[in-house]
């Protein structure tokens, strides 16, 4: 069933630092097929961040994963801190859920994010 999902990243966890062990500046970006979103670039303190804006992405029926990624803006060169994929099945299944998730970057474990996942389906035209 068509729908959107609402992913709020609340926190994020890092086990690795920017090369030149300057703080990072992410921002996060959830992508459902050609579909994308990004958040706010915030602060990193201390390995950690936290946001408080929601994404927004429309997702179709044969959507089965989102991908969610944590980017770093240096300077205004982007670059990836890791990525996660959301089990789209799962979420229609739960409508909501909370939950951290893994972030990986060329096959090594980056850091966590901790997630608020909702999925809201279209109206059923028929019913109004």
């Amino acid at each position: 069933m068509p729908g959107t999902i609402k992913c709020k990243p609340m926190q994020a966890i890092f086990k690795v630092e920017d090369e030149d062990k300057s703080p990072f500046k992410p921002y996060c970006k959830l992508k459902v097929g050609r579909d994308s979103m990004e958040s706010s670039i915030v602060e990193e303190k201390d390995m950690q961040a936290e946001w408080t804006d929601s994404l927004k992405v429309k997702i179709n029926p044969d959507e089965k994963k989102a991908k969610f990624v944590i980017k770093n803006d240096k300077k205004g060169i982007r670059s990836t801190i890791g990525k996660s994929e959301i089990d789209l099945e799962q979420l229609k299944s739960s409508k909501n859920m909370i939950q951290w998730f893994y972030l990986s970057r060329r096959g090594k474990i980056t850091g966590e994010v901790l997630v608020d996942l909702e999925y809201i389906p279209d109206s059923d035209s028929s019913s109004s």
